[in-house]
């Protein structure tokens, strides 16, 4: 009788499970991107508060872009099998 651990490290080095590894760390950095682009938004916030520019609304606007790709890229890569 096999333990599960003995399968998953038998499984890890074929092709199919070095991939579904290489895969799950992929999207665990593309999570951590999303968070990284959360506190970006919250700096840029903080910062348009502090320093009254012309340009705040287009900094605003480009860390909500930056946030929305970063999330969408993440879902793409989820969806993708």
């Amino acid at each position: 009788m096999s333990d599960p651990i003995s399968n998953f490290i038998a499984n890890l080095f074929t092709p199919a499970g070095f991939t579904d590894l290489l895969r799950f760390v992929v999207i665990i950095i593309e999570a951590l991107y999303v968070i990284f682009s959360i506190l970006v938004v919250r700096q840029v916030n903080l910062l348009n508060k502090s320093f009254k520019t012309e340009s705040a609304g287009l900094f605003s606007m480009l860390s909500y872009v930056h946030l929305f790709l970063s999330f969408l890229l993440l879902l793409i890569s989820i969806s993708i099998r």
